[in-house]
C-alpha cells in the first residue's frame, strides 16, 4: 500500500468515525453511505458511453446533473458529452492505425 492511501485510509476514517459519533450512526454504516454515494454518481456518469453516439433526445432523459453538498454542482452538459466523444474518437483512431508501432519485435 502506498504512502497516499494510507493517509488518504486514515482521513476518511477519522471522518467516518467523528460523523458515527455525532450522529450515532455506526461507523461501517456512516462508511457504506458516503462510498454508495460516489458509486451511484458514478454509475450514473458510466451510463454516458462515450463508445456511442446518444442523441439529444436520450441525453436529456440521463442524470447528468448532481447537487454535491459543500461542494456544488457537478454536471456534464450535451456538448461536452459530444467533445469528450470526440476526442475518444480520435484516440481510437490513432491507436488503431499505429497499433504494429505499438508492438516490439523480440
Amino acid at each position: 500500500m502506498s504512502r497516499k492511501t494510507d493517509w488518504r485510509e486514515s482521513f476518511y476514517n477519522k471522518i467516518y468515525k467523528e460523523v458515527s459519533e455525532e450522529t450515532g450512526i455506526p461507523v461501517e454504516k456512516v462508511r457504506e453511505a458516503y462510498v454508495g454515494y460516489w458509486k451511484a454518481i458514478k454509475a450514473s456518469i458510466e451510463q454516458l458511453d462515450i463508445k456511442r453516439s446518444i442523441p439529444w433526445s436520450e441525453f436529456s432523459k440521463m442524470t447528468t446533473s448532481w447537487n454535491i453538498p459543500r461542494i456544488g454542482k457537478l454536471y456534464i452538459s450535451y456538448r461536452n458529452y459530444k467533445i469528450k466523444r470526440r476526442s475518444f474518437k480520435i484516440a481510437e483512431t490513432y491507436l488503431k492505425n499505429h497499433k504494429d508501432d505499438n508492438i516490439k519485435e523480440e
